[in-house]
């Protein structure tokens, strides 16, 4: 009798695949070519190709770029029967062009959903390049922080290690819904402590499911969300896909804290009356006494800074007045 394998089985061995995938794409990303010369010179040998144009170097990145391909297309072939989520879509490589028979295969959710004979291949940017420039124009405008920084670009990998390197128009929201719920479970420390460090995200939650480790707080998790959302939504800004597939891909988690730690938001008239104050219409001998002085210092820009950029204070601490 034939065994069929679970969902979960299923999309853990799509996961898998996409690991692997993004190993083979890291060796040809980093041209570890001492890794297939012994394959190569195989290549060589077989092939008579000895003092021809090809050197062993040349035919080990080739040989690297197979590999890569292959891993895409076993991914595909893996991917292509899932019954809920919408993979696959990596970008193939070029110099396989028209040798692939799964080159290009669509998504599950992409056949179901277009209509016979409509469809068509991306041509949108793979999310990997898409984010890196997008991290360029932020740092450019000098609109993040090295801590805004370093917190994104982090959310940006897991993503891609999460849901894989696809064009950005191929990702949906039963794909960013998923995500957040697997950055929900990962443990406060996963970037820090030695025992998660070196580890995949696949492999961290794991790992804090071992260890029966407390989860991220719901404001990490929405902080770190609406960080991919900022980036889709510039995605959409550049023609780069139609929708921001994070709108409404989540439902934020109850939140449970004491009563005591829950902070209602200032209402207009407590902010109107915050800025009438001396410290914004001028002081004299103390900074809560009228006066004629205005000193626009940090004490003056960062409630000015958070209230119109929507951050918390420590945010644009780090700042330079320069860059106000």
């Amino acid at each position: 009798m034939m065994a069929f394998k679970s969902e979960q089985a299923h999309i853990d061995e799509i996961g898998n695949a996409a690991d692997r995938v993004a190993a083979a794409e890291g060796l040809v990303r980093d041209k570890a070519t001492p890794l297939a010369l012994e394959t190569a010179r195989h290549i060589i040998s077989e092939a008579g190709m000895r003092g021809g144009k090809v050197t062993e170097n040349e035919m080990a990145m080739l040989v690297l770029r197979g590999w890569a391909e292959l891993q895409r297309v076993t991914y595909e072939r893996v991917a292509a029967f899932v019954p809920t989520n919408g993979y696959g879509g990596f970008r193939h490589d070029p110099l396989f062009a028209g040798i692939s028979p799964m080159a290009n295969v669509p998504s599950a959710n992409q056949v179901a959903s277009t209509p016979p004979g409509t469809m068509q291949t991306s041509t949108a940017p793979l999310v990997s390049v898409a984010m890196s420039e997008f991290v360029a124009t932020r740092l450019g405008k000098k609109t993040w922080g090295s801590t805004s920084q370093r917190q994104n670009e982090a959310t940006y990998k897991r993503f891609r290690e999460w849901c894989g390197d696809r064009p950005v128009d191929l990702y949906r929201k039963a794909d960013l819904a998923d995500f957040a719920d697997a950055y929900a479970r990962l443990p406060p420390e996963h970037a820090t402590a030695p025992h998660y460090r070196t580890l995949a995200f696949r492999e961290i939650l794991a790992e804090a499911e071992k260890r029966k480790a407390k989860r991220i707080i719901e404001k990490t998790v929405a902080r770190n969300f609406g960080a991919l959302s900022a980036f889709f939504r510039w995605c959409v800004k550049k023609d780069y896909c139609e929708k921001n597939p994070c709108t409404d891909a989540r439902e934020p988690a109850k939140d449970d804290r004491p009563a005591r730690d829950r902070q209602p938001p200032w209402t207009v008239d407590q902010l109107n009356a915050l800025f009438r104050t001396p410290a914004w219409k001028g002081f004299g001998k103390k900074r809560y006494l009228p006066g004629d002085k205005v000193e626009k210092d940090w004490f003056y820009w960062l409630p000015l800074i958070s209230l119109f950029a929507g951050t918390r204070l420590a945010e644009p601490a780090g700042l330079l007045l320069a860059d106000i």
